[in-house]
């Protein structure tokens, strides 16, 4: 730093100091800060305290471009932050700055500090609805993300695609990168990210229409948010749980959650939510037919609306008012301080210059023997660097090995070819892991009355999956051999008991969706949990309906599963899936595959050589999905009559 640079800083930081007497505090702190990253951060924290005025303001903006090294941290993470402070004053000035420390983190490779400018350039954009931007920002920052392992950004970037995709109704691409983030925010254990995401899921579901899902994901949250005491959260989720009732014409409940939401806002001084609720508990009030209490809503509303509004004019004038006096003291303090100034600088020239010769031979001297020690430091930790790697390789190897015994174990357990081939027809299998081993499984039985296949998707996939799946295919067994239940609706309502049980001891809410066909000469009895059954027939699809609640806990009441007959002719295709062939992401536009374009494929070639139809199904979804990864099991099965 030059001379004239080191007065600068000086006097300024004298003035700013001097100037009120609550930086005080700010000076303690730096004191004791360890590296530049801390001290950056106190300086932010005290410009952005609605009691700092603004002439110590910009003393302070000028002490962070003259009192810290230029070195590629403090180049891109200094005009980050200055972002960060105007981002919810001025949007311009605010990607100004934003831009400018992408600037100076690419100038040094930094992946961190690129992926945090585009994330925020990203946020900026969606704010000013500006998706198409803000989706490229955060796809380049996904990328710089996954270069550094900055998986905080990582997720926010998830989190803020899928916010786009619910803005822009594309709720599928909304739940994808919203459960993207869940996974990661999961594995760090962060109540409040995960509450959020949590929220965030919630409301997809919610224009979706799947309100079920919804409130699952709502009272998720809502557990995280009374664990954490946080007051915002709770009446954030209860005006939402407010709003969802009042879609499934749950009135008192959603009366019952509009004032809990308004109450709590109220208590804690949110106004936002105070206003929100009371908009909210007015609509499930007026959807009740309660018109009076609805125009109390109403009325209070606007109120309070312009109750906010004259406290912030008030506090504006005040706000103005206080840098107007302050303003006026400082101005008159900076002239005695300049004059104070310039007649010390005067006399220490001379000094000021013998003192920067001497310490700049110090520092050398210093820097020498700090560059040898780290000279010597960087070869002993390329070993130990080399050595952590030899142990990681072999950890990863052991880990890979394991899972693949844990798969030849799963293979042995699922039905085999030869099974099906003793008791049909003809008969494909489409079995397509997500990893090394699924959470799908396919389970067949030869019984007394004919020939039984399960076709599940347990919760999750990969290890977690896989030990669902070996469940699912113990339970079935047990039902099956042991209790000689043969009747599907049974065998379902059965299993769903013991998947309760077996989990109720955590209060986890995992299981599966499944289909069990039972083929007894010339008639098919089915029962299904989600998943429903095709049967193709001169290339038209008759459907099978699944009950619309899964194996395991679920919202509402638990309902007795239902069983469909239906009477085969010769030819007749079965056709029993799960969901992730229809999710598949891919083709041009990254889209999800969808069952209308399986249905299509399948009739299309359903007169073929059920070899064949497996053939097209398998080419099908490599073309469709291409480079990118497979977001689920996949699983289907066919069988002709």
């Amino acid at each position: 730093m030059s001379r004239n640079g080191f007065l600068i800083v000086l006097f300024l930081t004298s003035f700013v100091l001097r100037s009120q007497n609550y930086l005080d505090t700010l000076t303690d702190k730096l004191k004791k800060a360890e590296n530049d990253s801390v001290k950056i951060e106190l300086y932010f924290k005290t410009i952005s305290k609605k009691r700092t005025n603004q002439t110590t303001r910009d003393s302070l903006f000028i002490i962070l471009n003259t009192n810290f090294q230029k070195n590629c941290f403090n180049n891109s993470y200094i005009p980050f932050k200055i972002g960060q402070y105007y981002e919810s004053r001025s949007a311009d000035e605010s990607i100004r700055y934003y831009l400018e420390a992408l600037r100076e983190a690419e100038k040094c490779n930094n992946h961190a500090g690129i992926s945090r400018a585009f994330n925020r350039l990203g946020r900026v954009n969606i704010r000013q609805k500006n998706y198409k931007s803000a989706i490229n920002y955060l796809h380049n920052s996904i990328h710089h993300c996954n270069k550094c392992s900055n998986v905080y950004d990582l997720s926010e970037s998830f989190t803020l695609l899928g916010t786009i995709y619910k803005n822009t109704d594309l709720i599928d691409s909304s739940l994808y990168y919203h459960n993207k983030s869940l996974e990661i925010r999961l594995k760090l254990g962060d109540k409040k990210l995960i509450s959020l995401t949590y929220n965030n899921i919630a409301l997809a579901y919610k224009k979706l229409k799947k309100f079920d899902l919804s409130l699952n994901y709502l009272y998720k949250a809502y557990d995280l948010v009374l664990v954490l005491k946080d007051n915002k959260g709770s009446a954030t989720l209860n005006n939402n749980l407010c709003n969802v009732y009042r879609s499934l014409k749950k009135y008192q409940e959603a009366i019952t959650r509009g004032i809990m939401a308004r109450d709590t806002a109220f208590k804690y001084k949110i106004s936002d939510n105070y206003l929100n609720s009371l908009t909210s508990l007015a609509e499930a009030y007026e959807a009740n037919s309660d018109f009076k209490n609805s125009n109390l809503c109403y009325k209070v509303h606007l109120n309070a609306l312009d109750s906010i509004r004259q406290n912030e004019t008030n506090s504006d004038y005040q706000e103005l008012q206080a840098k107007y006096e302050s303003d006026k003291k400082d101005a008159e303090l900076l002239k005695k301080e300049t004059n104070l100034k310039l007649a010390e600088s005067e006399n220490s020239k001379k000094n000021i210059i013998l003192l920067s010769s001497l310490l700049a031979l110090l520092v050398a001297s210093i820097a020498s023997v700090f560059i040898y020690r780290s000279y010597k430091q960087s070869k002993r930790n390329a070993l130990e660097l080399a050595y952590k790697n030899n142990v990681i390789s072999e950890k990863n190897k052991e880990i890979t090995d394991s899972i693949n015994y844990a798969r030849n174990i799963q293979q042995s357990l699922l039905t085999s070819d030869k099974t099906f081939k003793e008791n049909t027809n003809e008969f494909f299998v489409l079995y397509q892991p997500k990893d090394i081993v699924s959470g799908d499984f396919y389970w067949a039985q030869k019984t007394e009355q004919g020939f039984m296949v399960v076709c599940a998707d347990c919760t999750g996939h990969g290890v977690p999956g896989a030990f669902m799946s070996l469940l699912g295919i113990s339970y079935l067994k047990e039902i099956v051999l042991n209790k000689q239940l043969n009747r599907p609706d049974l065998i379902l309502n059965e299993l769903r008991s013991k998947v309760i049980a077996g989990f109720n001891i955590n209060n986890n809410s995992d299981g599966m969706d499944l289909s069990l066909i039972s083929i007894e000469g010339n008639t098919l009895k089915v029962a299904a949990a989600n998943n429903p059954v095709w049967i193709i027939r001169n290339k038209q699809n008759l459907i099978i309906k699944a009950d619309k609640f899964p194996i395991g806990k679920h919202y509402g009441e638990l309902k007795e599963f239902s069983m469909s007959s239906f009477r085969l002719q010769t030819g007749d295709l079965i056709i029993q899936f799960t969901d992730g062939f229809a999710d598949q992401f891919g083709g041009a536009q990254g889209k999800k595959y969808k069952y209308k374009n399986i249905e299509k494929l399948i009739i299309e070639n359903s007169e073929k050589p059920l070899d064949e139809l497996h053939k097209s199904l398998k080419n099908s979804l490599t073309n469709w999905k291409g480079q990118m990864e497979q977001v689920d099991d996949i699983l289907i099965i066919g069988i002709r009559v």
